[in-house]
């Protein structure tokens, strides 16, 4: 590797803004836990705003995609529509109607497709504080029911969308463009890695989308500092290297840590089904070779990103054959690319999400309906433990726990119930605090419902208790019915998408003096939702105030 100027490397765990969530699963390690500082909300029940438009536009953002907030909006992907009718008020809110039409469980929806606009797609921003319409950038259209979800880099001031086969750059406060990089095939549910640990040298990493065809995938490192001709000689939003993976690739976000770039695919090992897990040098302005390549000795690959953790590098395949506990979870040393340990898991395109106490939660199953039945797994979350001499052990499955399995067979079998939460496409979110762990998992949409079947808006999320098993009281600490993709957890807050916009919980967390302000001037926001702006809401702000 050529030389490279010595600079100090910024520790991103310690400087990590618990008041952000910049991408998908939360950091560039994609451990979709929130930082300590993060108190979450106190309550999912009743959102405190939803979004989807103002009196002249209206906005639906993507089932399965995740948001990217910064310390002052929330950024996600959708489309634009005008249908406006004559029952909406003059801010275009009718905001009571609203939240009470997306909390009732299981209403019918019709299918939005019909009035997606063709072209391009949106990137919308709103405001953190009271949900405002702040602006939004056409993009090109997802392809393939893309859930990519956008990145924010608050040193640049630069969201980062991959759509189509471009990756984007925005002006984070206008949403004005500022570059645009071809690279040469499409994106399909990888998201933009956002690395910004090198001072004047942030790097964006995403993979391209190969699935199915007779070429392998491409990690792109693309630079989004200012050009410097001697610490940086690239403009923003150029290619500063590529690199060929050996397998296929979709869904295959990257995960970063200490100068080293980690990233999956779908195939790529001995036989053509089993994925493959790669580590490369993330420092280098020449194209770099894999430093490690670890192969998944199961007939299934991964098609979704990796997580890492202390010295592990995690991940989940998907079968598409095969029951329960079919596909694998896996972690793997991070300085070497040596299997540590793998255990049977259930299907899925989610990043598994380790937490403290050697626990690893990982999201899988695909969800049926009579349009369409069982693929053979169906949704739940399942709890791994890591044991001391270095295995691994599923403590339980959510689904086969709670199932009542009238024919005693030992397995799930149509028309028996079960407590359905997560799925494939679901993200789950953790917060830690005090001892405990609660996860915030959507509920996966119904296939053959009117809302566009697998990737459609999740009609419910859960606060779930992993300190208990599920089916015990307490397991399920609260149910919000309306939303559920990929929580993010942000301060005192928490946002998610439903079918009916950006649902925001919880309290924004603001420095007193522009509380006081605020509630001098009459704008403080009803930040409780009880349909009034008072003395309480003061309250409510105060106690979550930043220094």
């Amino acid at each position: 590797m050529e030389p490279r100027p010595d600079r100090t490397r910024t520790d991103r765990a310690l400087v990590r803004d618990g008041r952000a969530w910049p991408g998908f699963a939360g950091n560039a390690d994609n451990v979709s836990v929130a930082p300590a500082s993060a108190m979450g909300p106190s309550s999912i029940v009743t959102p405190r705003f939803v979004f989807d438009g103002n009196s002249e536009r209206a906005f639906v953002f993507y089932g399965q995609t995740a948001l990217a907030v910064g310390s002052d909006l929330i950024v996600g992907l959708g489309f634009e529509t005008f249908a406006r009718g004559p029952a909406w008020g003059a801010d275009g809110r009718d905001a009571g109607a609203r939240v009470a039409r997306a909390t009732q469980p299981g209403e019918p929806h019709a299918s939005i497709q019909s009035a997606r606009p063709t072209g391009a797609d949106s990137v919308i921003a709103i405001s953190r504080l009271d949900g405002s319409f702040v602006w939004e950038a056409p993009i090109p259209v997802a392809l393939l029911d893309s859930w990519s979800a956008p990145g924010i880099d608050v040193p640049t001031g630069t969201v980062v969308v991959g759509s189509g086969s471009t990756l984007i750059g925005l002006d984070l406060g206008t949403g004005l463009p500022l570059w645009s990089t071809d690279l040469g095939r499409i994106i399909v549910n990888a998201s933009p890695t956002i690395v910004d640990d090198r001072p004047g040298e942030t790097r964006v990493f995403i993979t391209d989308y190969s699935f199915a065809s007779s070429v392998g995938g491409r990690l792109f490192c693309v630079n989004l500092s200012p050009f410097d001709a001697e610490r940086n000689p690239f403009k923003p939003g150029e290619i500063v290297w590529s690199a060929e993976l050996g397998g296929e690739t979709s869904g295959n976000t990257p995960a970063y840590v200490d100068g080293r770039v980690y990233v999956s695919t779908a195939s790529g090992g001995t036989l053509w089904d089993q994925g493959t897990i790669l580590a490369f040098d993330a420092d280098t302005t020449l194209t770099p070779a894999p430093l490690w390549r670890y192969e998944l000795n199961n007939p299934s690959g991964f098609f979704g990103g990796v997580g890492v953790k202390g010295d592990g590098v995690y991940a989940s395949s998907y079968s598409f054959t095969g029951g329960q506990f079919s596909a694998r979870t896996v972690r793997v040393d991070r300085h070497s690319g040596a299997g540590v340990w793998s255990v049977p898991t259930n299907r899925t395109d989610t990043v598994p999400v380790p937490i403290d106490g050697g626990l690893v939660l990982v999201s899988g199953g695909v969800p049926f309906s009579p349009q369409f039945p069982s693929f053979g797994s169906v949704p739940s979350l399942q709890l791994i433990a890591e044991l001391p001499w270095g295995d691994a052990a599923v403590l339980w499955d959510s689904a086969l726990e709670t199932l009542h399995d009238t024919n005693g067979n030992g397995r799930w079998d149509p028309g028996e119930e079960f407590l359905s939460l997560g799925g494939w496409t679901i993200q789950p979110a953790v917060l830690m605090g005090a001892g405990t762990a609660h996860a915030y998992v959507g509920v996966s949409p119904d296939p053959g419902g009117s809302s566009d079947g697998f990737f459609g808006a999740s009609p419910a999320m859960a606060m779930v208790d992993l300190s208990k098993l599920p089916g015990e009281p307490g397991f399920v600490v609260e149910w919000h019915h309306g939303s559920g993709a990929s929580p993010a957890i942000s301060g005192a807050e928490l946002y998610s998408i439903g079918f009916d916009g950006v649902f925001a919980f919880g309290a924004p967390s603001m420095p007193v003096q522009t509380i006081l302000t605020l509630w001098g001037s009459g704008l403080l926001p009803d930040l409780n939702g009880d349909g009034l702006v008072n003395f309480y809401d003061l309250l409510l702000a105060l106690e979550h105030s930043i220094r």
